[in-house]
Formats: structure tokens, C-alpha cells, sequence
């Protein structure tokens, strides 16, 4: 079960940055080619979103609840408006390790961040209730 919840949740990432990429002009995916994977005939640009879309799973599901940990102060007197921040830092974050997802400007960070927030929180509502 585990699994299939960090795939469902890779593939929505993945979704999510080109969601975002269509929708805001500061947010660009930059396509990086991986030899393993274009030897089987895997586009550059969809390894991209892949690599980046698994790395933003494993910040998602792993450092953002440490995060959301210690900022729960901030959280709360914010009415949860800090949670954007978060997801802003592990958005930067993801482009730090990954290099392929650029991102300038404020309205770009923030448009980006809502709506990979938006789809790591339907994949955790689809699963929960199941």
C-alpha cells in the first residue's frame, strides 16, 4: 500500500509542477536528461518531471511533517498561512537538489507551492478515506 500511495503521489507531483509550469511565468521545469533513462526512450522533458516529482514526494512526506513540527507556533498564530511557507522552502529546496524546476519571483513561489500543496493534499485525503 505504501508504494502505490508514494507513486499515486509522484505522479501527482509530477502533474502538479506542470500544472504550474502552464499556469505562472516564473515557473519553469527545465528538462535534464538522464542517460539510464533515455535509453529506454523516456522524452527529457518527462524525465524531469518524474525526478522532480519524486523528489518533491520524499520532501512532502518526510521533511514537511518535521517542518510543519517546528513551526507549529508559527502556524497557528498565522491561521495556518505558514504552511505556504513550507511548502515555498521545500519547493526551493527540491530545485536546490534537483536543478531542474526554476522559479523567480514571489507570485510564482507562491502560485507553485498551492498548487503542489493542493495535490499532495488530495492524494492524502484520497487515501486517508479509503
Amino acid at each position: 500500500m505504501f508504494f502505490l500511495k508514494f507513486g499515486i503521489r509522484i505522479t501527482a507531483n509530477a502533474g502538479a509542477l506542470w500544472v504550474a509550469d502552464r499556469l505562472f511565468a516564473g515557473f519553469s521545469v527545465i528538462p535534464h536528461v538522464l542517460p539510464s533513462m533515455a535509453g529506454i526512450g523516456v522524452e527529457s522533458m518527462a524525465q524531469t518531471f518524474l525526478i522532480s516529482g519524486l523528489i518533491l514526494a520524499i520532501l512532502f512526506a518526510f521533511v514537511r511533517p518535521i517542518l510543519k513540527l517546528l513551526s507549529f507556533p508559527l502556524i497557528i498564530l498565522t491561521f495556518g498561512i505558514f504552511n505556504i511557507v513550507i511548502s515555498i522552502i521545500l519547493i526551493a529546496l527540491a530545485d536546490w537538489i534537483a536543478g531542474g524546476i526554476e522559479v523567480t519571483g514571489f507570485i510564482a513561489y507562491v502560485g507553485g507551492a498551492l498548487i503542489i500543496s493542493a495535490a499532495n493534499a488530495f492524494i492524502e485525503l484520497l487515501f486517508r478515506t479509503s
